[in-house]
């Protein structure tokens, strides 16, 4: 098959298309051919579109159908496809099902671009690889539904341009061709050319895939108006399509006459307000030197070993850095030291010494100012005691404790007792103030060392211990009655209300109409020439309070029932009994109910209410409630 007739005439009619063998090549006309998925027309060499649109329901089903059957593989009709692909995408936006009817506000657009699209039929796209005016093939896409800002869009149209840009590179290998990439987006060429500004990571992936794929340089800015793309990007009728020449052959820059001279390169900056570039923040650092540890790094810790642990750490790390640097000065090859650390007895102690010259320093600083200049010892003397009382103020704590400097910097207090036999930490005490974090821990751990004892205990424990605080009485106290397990071991009993009283405590009867019972005893008795128990039966009247006493063999259900057969005889009539739950009551209760049960009830209730009294209930306590029996318990 060739477009050409003179071609097709110096082959044998066997050896033809079927299309061409049986015509006439003098008369008759060049078929239509399917080549590349559309129709191409060998008469005049041009590629067309034949449409056949059958009637579909106005479903999202439907829609789809219709706008998948314009088979453009190569996107010569982008343009017209794209609105109809903005209209399914719409109906996606809606979450429509499948088969449900369109809305009726998108019916009208759906009808008016079915019919346009008729139109696509008088398209017509010459054949040839660089017709005489040659213009680029364009392809678009429809933005996707997750909203995406402008520069976005444009930043991935430019993506797709370099990823074709080295497409054709790769499968045309012409040598030494110079590519011109356009956009219409200053943006886009700012990130592009960008060298200073950081960008997130959605426009960095991309802006490197970019610089990966072409050359800064090669990209170029072209007028909206002169843009073949934005025609793909927004969309034509079939008509426009038809007619356009910016789509079909390009801007009209590229056919003017003479060597093309490509634009001046825009300088174009990224500003630090763009809303993709990285937030920069710079922070500074200072080294100072400092002697002396900072009390107020300590604020966080709650135990005086954990804080005697982390300065003890701190300078076997600052004794190793010292170490490693003399070994390093040594031998560049000395090895780093082991990070892991074993604390012994020594250490704590050296952390202890550099706790108390810590918190010293930060409080009695002019006063180890002067003891320090003067070289007060704990066998200085007299003049050098009286100037140091000179210098030193008469408010000022210190001033009554004749203090001195050991020979480890710690201020202790002096006084008369040098001689005596005991441990010099406890002769001459460390002085240490009240208002301190430290001095906190160290009240708190020697509290918990006499296990939560009284003031008394507890600042004895710190002389012993070698401390003398600074209003000492005063400090512990405070302490302790911050303690949260001395509260609860030495706090006050909680007391409840009481309940309301029961109504039978209010009832106007004679007494013992209401009454409660409960057993006391053993007594032990001579009956004959024998030894014997017996028990008191107790009957408290409950609004009167008074008592009747009634003597029982024993605490079976039988004693009881006789017993309180002689009360009732005795004192009349009785409308309610309470006891616990003893097991002559609860026996004599069953027992009774069971007894009821046997009678005759009419006859009983009858001879009942002759004598002026009803059954007696008993009432008693619910289990392991003794307590609600206060009343005749006692």
């Amino acid at each position: 098959m060739s477009n050409r007739k003179e071609v097709l005439e110096q082959f044998a009619t066997d050896d033809r298309a079927k299309g061409v063998a049986d015509l006439d090549l003098t008369v008759d006309p060049l078929p239509l051919e399917r080549a590349l998925g559309v129709v191409w027309c060998v008469e005049n060499d041009s590629l067309q579109f034949r449409l056949e649109l059958r009637d579909r329901p106005f479903t999202r089903r439907g829609i789809l159908s219709t706008v998948c059957s314009i088979y453009d593989p190569n996107g010569f009709a982008s343009p017209v496809t794209l609105r109809g692909k903005q209209i399914l995408q719409s109906l996606c936006r809606l979450k429509l099902d499948w088969d449900s009817p369109i809305p009726d506000d998108i019916r009208p657009q759906w009808e008016k671009w079915r019919m346009e699209i008729s139109e696509l039929e008088n398209f017509q796209l010459p054949r040839c690889y660089k017709p005489p005016n040659f213009g680029s093939v364009k392809h678009s896409r429809v933005t996707p539904l997750k909203q995406q800002t402008i520069p976005r869009l444009e930043l991935a149209a430019a993506v797709i341009s370099a990823k074709m840009s080295a497409f054709l590179r790769n499968e045309l290998t012409y040598p030494d061709v110079r590519e011109y990439l356009w956009t219409d987006s200053k943006i886009v060429l700012g990130y592009i050319s960008n060298e200073s500004r950081r960008f997130h990571v959605y426009v960095a992936n991309r802006v490197q895939q970019i610089r990966n794929e072409s050359d800064p340089e090669s990209w170029h800015y072209v007028d909206t108006s002169s843009n073949p793309a934005d025609d793909a990007s927004r969309g034509l009728t079939a008509r426009e399509l038809v007619d356009s020449s910016t789509w079909l052959a390009g801007p009209s820059f590229l056919h003017e006459k003479g060597k093309f001279l490509p634009p001046v390169h825009l300088q174009l900056t990224v500003e630090e307000t763009d809303p993709e570039v990285k937030k920069s923040t710079s922070f500074s650092t200072r080294a100072q030197a400092c002697r002396n540890l900072d009390a107020n790094r300590l604020s966080h810790l709650s135990s005086w070993y954990r804080a005697k642990r982390a300065v003890a750490i701190c300078l076997r790390f600052k004794h190793r850095l010292q170490m490693r640097e003399v070994k390093l000065k040594k031998s560049p090859t000395a090895t780093r030291p082991v990070s892991r650390i074993t604390l012994t007895v020594a250490d704590l102690q050296e952390a202890e010494t550099e706790l108390l010259c810590c918190v010293q320093r930060e409080h009695f600083d002019r006063e180890l100012r002067v003891l320090t200049d003067l070289n007060v010892r704990d066998d200085s003397d007299r003049q050098t005691a009286k100037r140091r009382n000179d210098d030193i103020k008469s408010t000022s704590s210190l001033y009554r404790l004749d203090p001195f400097v050991d020979d480890k910097g710690i201020v202790r207090v002096g006084g008369r007792i040098r001689r005596a036999n005991i441990p010099d930490y406890v002769r001459h005490p460390a002085i240490v103030p009240k208002d301190a974090h430290l001095t906190t821990l160290l009240i708190r751990h020697h509290h918990g060392e006499v296990n939560h004892m009284g003031r008394g205990a507890t600042h004895n424990q710190l002389r012993q211990a070698g401390y003398w605080v600074i209003g000492g009485l005063s400090a512990v106290s405070s302490i302790i009655s911050k303690c949260v397990t001395c509260k609860r071991l030495r706090g006050p009993l909680e007391k409840q209300k009481m309940a309301d009283l029961p109504e039978d405590r209010f009832e106007q009867a004679p007494p013992f109409t209401y009454c409660a019972v409960d057993y006391y005893g053993p007594f032990s008795i001579t009956e004959k020439r024998s030894t014997v128990k017996r028990y008191v039966a107790l009957f408290t009247c409950m609004a009167s309070r008074s008592v009747h006493l009634e003597s029982t063999n024993s605490l079976d259900t039988s004693s009881f029932i006789n017993c309180l057969r002689r009360f009732v005889n005795r004192r009349g009539p009785v409308q309610q009994i309470r006891s616990d739950r003893g097991t002559a009551f609860v026996g004599a209760r069953n027992e009774l109910r069971e007894a009821l049960k046997q009678m005759d009830q009419d006859k009983i209730r009858h001879h009942l209410t002759e004598s002026g009294t009803d059954w007696i209930p008993f009432k008693m306590n619910p289990p392991h409630a003794s307590h609600m029996g206060g009343v005749w318990e006692r």
